[in-house]
């Protein structure tokens, strides 16, 4: 059985790309709304979030082709009141059945959510794409 049930997926996508002989230099930025459902606590786990992208590569004939790729992915922050394991949920909405606080100041910030999801991340990898008579084949190393 899935834990999660996907309600709908929005992504946007720019890419441009300036070949020159056999070099080829891509820049992409992206955007993706996730909106994901759980059947747990949190029940909403949607997402929104902003990538950008730089590869650049060398076409070594016209069905090799090796690059370095280097991309960044932002996501906003997600916050959630409750959360749910071996059917025991914690936190602060109407199905919980423990509620934590704290006197700490550093947890202030999390108001009546026991916790904060705050996501970025850098890849920098090397592919290769190989075109095999109209099939396109390609491997990545990140």
């Amino acid at each position: 059985m899935s834990h999660y049930h996907l309600i709908k997926i929005n992504l946007k996508r720019v890419k441009v790309g300036l070949n020159y002989k056999k070099l080829k230099l891509n820049i992409s930025e992206s955007n993706v709304a996730l909106d994901l459902n759980r059947f747990s606590e949190p029940k909403n786990v949607s997402l929104n979030a902003k990538k950008k992208a730089l590869s650049i590569g060398y076409l070594f004939n016209n069905d090799d082709y090796l690059y370095l790729i280097n991309s960044n992915q932002e996501s906003d922050n997600q916050t959630f009141n409750c959360y749910e394991f071996s059917s025991i949920i914690l936190g602060f909405c109407d199905s919980a059945d423990l509620q934590i606080t704290s006197t700490n100041p550093k947890y202030e910030s999390l108001g009546d959510n026991v916790i904060t999801i705050s996501g970025l991340t850098e890849s920098i990898g090397l592919g290769y794409l190989k075109n095999l008579q109209q099939l396109l084949v390609g491997i990545n190393i990140i």
